[in-house]
């Protein structure tokens, strides 16, 4: 069954295309059939394309790109028409708002950097310490762990005033990516004061997080092989939230826990650019099927050069944009964002790139991670339909 893996859709692609003559949309010619730049053609007549144009489409149907491999001839197996492809409809893509983004990213994350005021017997400072701690969100608030040898318990005595920064989770091959750009991945900033929680409430926070790591693992344990099969592709150093917590329970002894109240959010986009949220637009759910495993989700699919192709491909059929590679930049129950490497500029002997993002939005919400794939599958089955339509292969 063609959705039993959810990211099928690049293979079935090269089924298509492998050994045949293209049509409609696309220049006709034979697997193993060069042509010179000069010498493609739309409808019959001589027309010059500038040749870097050839490459995304062989980036993207790869294992048909061996038979066009000459530095001295250009491959036939891109769009002849840039128009034709362009008459495809879009998808809707619709932004999400700030408040949005800070849900997701303390949704999907686990830890931050806590910032009390420095603080001794003889008072406050008025210098910063900052640390990495770990965290839970529960009815909106976050529920901090912080080591009993970590300065912020002197501090939060003596000043209770702190701020705590959640960044978005970039993982595996997009780490290097976004440094490479100078891009810093999004943050979440809010300010508010953390108070010591009581000891008779401890163990109702512990038995929350408790019940958050079983929840998230039984999700695991129910999900279908084409699910499984994707979080399996993740690197090893990914995991799920429930999976970086769970130590947390065995240590649990060793940290104290704090109940951060919130008194104000802002969302620091990739830029620098800060923009304030209204506090009640900003509360987490209790109970997210999705965001938890996104960490996985996002790197199984980076990890894969057939999934990372059909990324690529959608930027060419929802956007009418080439791309030489591409990968997802994040997910969320509304759609997900990639990262592609698209044409900024051509001439006849060079062509330089960008790095760009492209939003893609479903028809509806997908409310766990089985919606997510499928979801997906449903993208991927509309364009492979598109392509079917234009080149003359339905």
């Amino acid at each position: 069954m063609l959705g039993a893996d959810p990211l099928w859709f690049p293979r079935v692609v090269v089924a298509f295309f492998a050994g045949r003559h293209i049509a409609g949309g696309f220049l006709r010619c034979r697997r193993g059939y060069r042509v010179r730049q000069e010498d493609l053609t739309a409808d019959g007549k001589r027309v010059a394309l500038p040749s870097p144009l050839c490459g995304p489409l062989v980036e993207i149907f790869g294992s048909v790109a061996s038979s066009f491999s000459t530095p001295t001839w250009k491959t036939a197996l891109c769009l002849g028409e840039l128009t034709k492809a362009g008459t495809m409809a879009k998808s809707k893509a619709v932004a999400l708002t700030f408040a949005e983004r800070c849900k997701n990213i303390v949704a999907v994350n686990w830890q931050a950097h806590l910032n009390t005021i420095k603080a001794d017997a003889k008072g406050s400072k008025q210098e910063i310490y900052t640390s990495k701690v770990h965290y839970i969100s529960k009815r909106g608030k976050p529920y901090i762990w912080v080591q009993e040898s970590d300065l912020h318990n002197m501090n939060a005595i003596i000043d209770e005033r702190a701020s705590l920064s959640v960044s978005s989770i970039i993982p595996g091959p997009l780490t290097q990516l976004l440094k490479s750009l100078k891009k810093f991945p999004a943050r979440v900033a809010l300010t508010g004061d953390i108070k010591l929680i009581e000891d008779d409430k401890v163990q109702v926070v512990v038995e929350s997080l408790a019940k958050s790591v079983v929840s998230e693992h039984e999700t695991v344990d129910q999900s279908s092989y084409s699910v499984s099969s994707l979080l399996s592709a993740a690197g090893t150093s990914c995991g799920s939230r429930s999976e970086h917590l769970q130590w947390l329970l065995k240590e649990n002894s060793n940290y104290n826990i704090y109940k951060f109240n919130i008194r104000s959010c802002s969302y620091l986009d990739g830029n620098g650019g800060a923009h304030d949220v209204e506090l009640n637009e900003v509360e987490v759910p209790k109970v997210d099927r999705l965001l938890p495993f996104s960490e996985k989700i996002i790197d199984g699919i980076n990890q894969s050069q057939a999934r990372r192709r059909a990324l690529m491909l959608f930027c060419l059929e929802y956007y009418n944009t080439m791309a030489r590679d591409a990968f997802i930049l994040s997910i969320d129950h509304k759609g997900f964002d990639i990262l592609a490497k698209v044409t900024e500029g051509v001439t006849s002997s060079s062509v330089n790139y960008r790095w760009k993002e492209f939003r893609f939005t479903f028809k509806e919400e997908a409310q766990d991670m089985e919606a997510f794939c499928n979801m997906l599958v449903e993208l991927e089955e509309e364009a492979l339909r598109r392509v079917k339509t234009y080149s003359g292969l339905g």
